[in-house]
C-alpha cells in the first residue's frame, strides 16, 4: 500500500486512521514502570489501538531482584490489562526474556513480538536459535528485525509478521 503521511501539522488520530484504512493495524507498548493497564484504556481507543505489548527488556537494573518476582509482576499486568478487555502480547528480545524471567513458559498463551535486528523478515533465526531454549513459544507473531528507520518524519523500528 501507498502511504502519503500529508502535513506535519496534521493530528496523530488523523495520521493512524489514514494509516489504518490504507491496511496498518497499530499497537502500543508498555514498559514495565509506566504502571497498570488502567492508565491507558481511554487514549487506546481513541488511537484505534489493537493491542497493548507488555515490553520486557532492559536487562535486570529495570526488574526485580528475582525471576519468580518478575513473573509474578508480568502475570499480574496481564490479568489486570485482560480484566479491562485489553488484547495483549509480549514484547522481548530472547536474551532479555532469559535474564528477566529464566525463560518463564507460563505466557505462551499471549502473542509474542520478539526483536532479533538480522534485517531479514522471517522466523527462520527463532527456530533455528531461539526455540525452546529461551524462548518457549510454539510461533511468534512479530519479528522487530531493524531499529532505527524513520517514516513521517517519526523514528520506527521495521517488524514483520505473517498475519500483522
Amino acid at each position: 500500500a501507498n502511504v502519503y503521511c500529508g502535513s506535519p501539522s496534521g493530528s496523530l488520530t488523523a495520521m493512524v486512521n489514514s494509516l489504518k484504512s490504507s491496511g496498518f493495524s497499530f499497537s502500543a507498548y508498555s514498559a514495565w514502570e509506566s504502571g497498570t493497564p488502567r492508565n491507558m484504556t481511554s487514549d487506546r481507543s481513541s488511537k484505534n489501538i489493537e493491542i497493548v505489548w507488555l515490553d520486557v527488556e532492559g536487562g535486570t537494573s529495570y526488574w526485580y531482584g528475582s525471576a519468580s518476582s518478575n513473573v509474578n509482576w508480568i502475570e499480574e499486568w496481564m490479568n489486570a490489562a485482560k480484566s479491562l478487555n485489553i488484547a495483549v502480547g509480549i514484547y522481548t528480545s530472547p536474551y532479555g526474556w532469559q535474564d528477566i524471567t529464566a525463560s518463564s513458559s507460563a505466557f505462551t498463551n499471549v502473542p509474542l513480538w520478539y526483536a532479533h535486528y538480522d534485517s531479514t523478515y522471517n522466523f527462520n533465526d527463532y527456530y533455528s536459535y531461539y526455540y525452546p531454549s529461551l524462548l518457549a513459544w510454539p510461533a511468534p507473531s512479530l519479528k522487530q528485525y531493524s531499529g532505527d528507520q524513520y517514516f513521517c518524519g517519526a523514528g520506527a523500528d521495521k517488524s514483520w509478521g505473517p498475519t500483522w
